[in-house]
Formats: structure tokens, sequence, C-alpha cells
């Protein structure tokens, strides 16, 4: 089986937002900035450092997702990568 794979990539940085990764078949948090970051109430994230949640290629994401930063620093800034996965009939 072959997939055609894209990927799409956000920036967050402001405090509770919530975004819509429905879809995807992987999601990956990158914490370029100066605070620690909460993932749905309770997975933490520290600075320079990344984290993946693969579901691919067979499962999607289907749940929407929120950020919280910790308050201490002055530059808050996450990367999310979204990957998609797409079976081809080749």
């Amino acid at each position: 089986m072959q997939y055609i794979v894209r990927y799409e990539d956000i920036t967050i940085n402001t405090n509770q937002q919530a975004f819509d990764p429905t879809g995807a078949s992987s999601i990956t948090f990158e914490n370029y900035g100066d605070e620690d970051v909460i993932i749905n109430q309770g997975i933490k994230l520290d600075q320079g450092t990344s984290i993946t949640f693969p579901n691919e290629p067979y499962e999607v994401i289907k749940s929407t997702w929120k950020i919280q930063f910790s308050g201490l620093g002055v530059n808050p800034n996450v990367q999310v990568i979204k990957k998609f996965s797409t079976k081809t009939t080749k």
C-alpha cells in the first residue's frame, strides 16, 4: 500500500488557543518559545522540546486540541505540524 503525504503547520503564540487537526494522521508540537506549554490540560512540553502523537496511517485524529502557556516567559511560541496520509490506488 502506498500513501500520499502532505504537511500543514501553524504557529501558536497566544494562551489557551484551540485548534482543530481533524483528519490528520499524526501531529507534532515543537516548543520554540521561552515558556513551558501544557497540551490538553495535562501534557507538559518543556522549552526546546517536541512531542509527536502518531496515529498514522490507519487512523486520523478526530478531536480539538488546546494549548496553554505557563505565563513565565515573554516569547511563547509553539509550532504545530499536522501530517495527512492518503491511501493511493497504486
